[in-house]
Order: structure tokens, then C-alpha cells, then sequence
């Protein structure tokens, strides 16, 4: 009893001179420790998303739509009017290539693409043919120019187009045009086409034969000569069925 009346007497004594309470107030001590608790947990949030955002790339969603039918309203606003792509450039080596046997060539305005495959050293040119155009002598010379700009090219794979449509392909290995160069060979200014055009195709799937030689033994009268094998018809190898 004598506690309670001291300490009774002391609060009135405080409250009386005005001065600070010495007793904790609990409520606004909790109050301030849980918003701080909060405040470093959002603190963590934050800088945690902002870390893993720069560890993985962002995702980028594209909305696809099915095409509308020409005339009809765009959708949400936007025009459907196809954005035409960019050109796209040949590479370095095979746009370097074309531009030196466009202008050493004479046949070079027949020139329409290159292409270079490193891993076979093989280069497959492709020109056009006018419906007057010999594609032979043409194919020809553009392969004979490819081989003189490109040393490490082993193989040049010729491919003649006319009205969109493939119509004479051949191949001239660099040992048939390296003949050429020897010396060794001597033949008429026009047999060199000959020489060194090889594996030679057209859309009627008949090889095409190289010009034979007249047979130089006389013959008897009334006796028939035996066929020679260079004059006897060439027949296509057989072509196997499509896969159904």
C-alpha cells in the first residue's frame, strides 16, 4: 500500500511540473519496428528483381494473327500492310568474286549469282542464256574466268537459266582447264569448249555427246561397217520414280 501510494504520489508530482514520463510506450515501439521490417523487406525485393533482370535476357512476346482478307478493316487500328524486308546481301568473298568476272569476262553481263562452298572448294555460277545464245560457250567462259580470279576454287559448277527455267548445267574441274595451260594440248581453237566441259545436262535428260571423229578405214562395196560405238545412240540412264 505504501508502494502504490509513493508511486501515485510521484505521477501526480510528474504530472503537475509537466515533465517527461519515463514509462515505454509499447504500442508506437511496435508500430515502428514492424514498418521498418517492412521497409527492408521491400528494400530486398527490389534490388533482388532489378538482379535477376540483368542476369536473364528478356523475353520478347509477339502477338501472331491470323491474315485478314484483302479490303477488309485492320484490327485495334493498326494497318495489316506487309513491312517488306531488307535486301539480303551476298557474302563478302562470293559478291567479290562476281564483280571480277562480270568485268574480266566477255560473256560477264550473262552473270547472274555466285556462290562459294569453302568445305568442297566448289563455286556454282549462274547466268542466263538469250534464245540465240550458244550456253555451251558461254558456261564455258565464265568458268574459265572464275578459275583465273579464284586459285583455290577446284571445281565450277555452271547452271543456264532462260524464261525462269534451269535448261543446261555442266561442271569444268580445274585439271581439264590446267590442260589448257600446259601446252600439251593441241587441238582447234573450238575444241577447247569441248575439253573441259564435263557431267553436262539439259532438260531432255540426253547427254550431250561430244562431236566423233569419221571412221578412216576404206570399206569394201556391198559390205556393211560395224557400229561404231561413239555413233550408236546414247540412251539416258535410268531415271528413278519420285517418293509418292
Amino acid at each position: 500500500v505504501r508502494d502504490r501510494q509513493r508511486i501515485k504520489e510521484s505521477a501526480a508530482s510528474i504530472e503537475s511540473l509537466g515533465l517527461p514520463s519515463n514509462r515505454p510506450n509499447i504500442p508506437l515501439f511496435a508500430t515502428l519496428s514492424l514498418a521498418a521490417v517492412v521497409l527492408v523487406g521491400l528494400i530486398a525485393y527490389f534490388i533482388g528483381q532489378s538482379m535477376q533482370a540483368k542476369r536473364e535476357p528478356s523475353q520478347v512476346v509477339t502477338r501472331v494473327e491470323a491474315p485478314e482478307e484483302p479490303g477488309s478493316p485492320p484490327r485495334d487500328g493498326v494497318s495489316n500492310t506487309p513491312v517488306p524486308a531488307g535486301p539480303v546481301r551476298e557474302p563478302q568473298m562470293d559478291r567479290e568474286l562476281r564483280a571480277l568476272v562480270t568485268q574480266r569476262s566477255t560473256v560477264g553481263g550473262n552473270l547472274v549469282s555466285i556462290h562459294s562452298d569453302p568445305r568442297s572448294r566448289i563455286v556454282t555460277a549462274t547466268f542466263t542464256m538469250g534464245p540465240t545464245e550458244d550456253g555451251r560457250r558461254i558456261a564455258a567462259e565464265l568458268a574459265r574466268s572464275v578459275l583465273d580470279q579464284s586459285q583455290e576454287t577446284l571445281i565450277v559448277t555452271l547452271r543456264g537459266v532462260r524464261d525462269d527455267q534451269i535448261i543446261y548445267m555442266a561442271d569444268v574441274p580445274r585439271s581439264r582447264y590446267a590442260e589448257l595451260q600446259t601446252g600439251s594440248y593441241s587441238e582447234p581453237p573450238e575444241a577447247w569448249i569441248n575439253h573441259i566441259l564435263t557431267n553436262e545436262w539439259q532438260p531432255s535428260q540426253t547427254p550431250v555427246s561430244q562431236p566423233s571423229t569419221p571412221p578412216t578405214d576404206a570399206q569394201t562395196p556391198g559390205t556393211a561397217s560395224p557400229p561404231d560405238a561413239s555413233t550408236e545412240r546414247q540412251v539416258p540412264e535410268f531415271m528413278p520414280p519420285l517418293t509418292r
